[in-house]
């Protein structure tokens, strides 16, 4: 897949949310993805998880996810092997990258689970690359400058993060990228790019630090 030329490609922008910024000591709370190509939303997945601890303030300050809400949760043991097929055969699209893959690659290792082969564009990277002029390259800052409307302003959580919502910004931001840089007609090892080499799902495991 990496030598396809972008516009041949199917997407899945994702994003989770957890209990804190640890891996070894944090749990994902939701998962999320769109699935995408060039000019459609295919199919959309999310998922609350119930964890195995107690959750703490700190998490709910930022996403808004209540115990309450968490009552009726399936778990991660269900969630994550369908969650990697709904992912096969498409190029992961990733805000800060390193992030999410630390806890989704550390949860299938726990549960011995392949993580399938495919390409992950960091649109943190490629905002960085594409547009240096910015100060700020966090997700706020960059549906501010992109002018990213949330996916469903009637949510509950709408002031907060929420992991499909954060998808959508993230797939948002990438075909913005690509559209700049004329990359639909690139193969996507090409068009990807990550200050430190990462341009696939092997690239993060072999990084043990991150997990």
């Amino acid at each position: 897949m990496n030598q396809k030329l972008l516009q041949n490609i199917e997407f899945t922008a994702l994003d989770i949310e957890t209990s804190g910024l640890d891996p070894n000591e944090s749990e994902i709370l939701e998962i999320a993805a769109i699935r995408f190509d060039r000019d459609t939303i295919l199919n959309t997945y999310n998922f609350l998880v119930k964890p195995l601890k107690p959750l703490q303030i700190n998490a709910q300050i930022v996403n808004g996810i209540t115990p309450k809400m968490l009552e009726n949760a399936r778990s991660l043991n269900e969630i994550l092997p369908e969650f990697l097929k709904f992912i096969a055969g498409s190029a992961l699209v990733i805000q800060n990258s390193e992030f999410d893959l630390s806890f989704i690659l550390l949860e299938s290792k726990k549960r011995g689970i392949t993580i399938p082969t495919l390409p992950v564009f960091c649109t943190l990277n490629l905002t960085r690359k594409i547009f240096p002029e910015l100060k700020k390259f966090n997700l706020v800052a960059l549906r501010d400058f992109f002018k990213i409307e949330k996916m469903n302003t009637s949510s509950a959580r709408h002031s907060f993060h929420e992991a499909l919502d954060d998808s959508f910004a993230a797939m948002k931001v990438f075909i913005y990228c690509v559209d700049k840089m004329g990359y639909w007609s690139e193969t996507a090892e090409k068009a990807n790019f990550h200050a430190k080499g990462y341009k696939m799902i092997e690239d993060y495991i072999r990084q043990e630090w991150l997990f």
